[in-house]
């Protein structure tokens, strides 16, 4: 019986390795020009919510990033022997949450004035 990593499932490749090779990855990737917008989230009344953060263009910018995040993140857990799909659905909804922290984060405040 061996106690190594082979015995419980999980890869013999530390998660700070993996880490570093996602990252190299991602900023080769960077440096080829693979680039993605970047969402809005900042809106100033009801209306500019509709146009401009749940505008088609802005949905398809979030879930650009998303996959571009969820691909390289997935592809670590696999490497260090976790199962993708349980990550992936835990990815996915934290990144909604994520978002949605976001859109309400850009949401206008009423200032008090003293």
């Amino acid at each position: 019986m061996s106690d190594g990593p082979a015995s419980t499932g999980r890869s013999a490749i530390g998660e700070d390795w993996v880490a570093v090779w996602i990252a190299a990855a991602i900023i080769v990737l960077v440096l080829a020009g693979v680039r993605t917008g970047v969402p809005a989230f900042d809106w100033a009344s009801p209306s500019d919510l509709g146009a401009s953060v749940l505008s088609g263009d802005n949905l398809w910018r979030a879930l650009q990033l998303g996959l571009l995040l969820l691909v390289p993140a997935a592809a670590g857990a696999r490497l260090l022997g976790v199962r993708v799909l349980p990550f992936s659905t835990g990815f996915v909804v934290l990144y909604a949450l994520g978002c949605l922290s976001q859109v309400l984060a850009g949401a206008p405040v009423s200032a008090s004035s003293t």
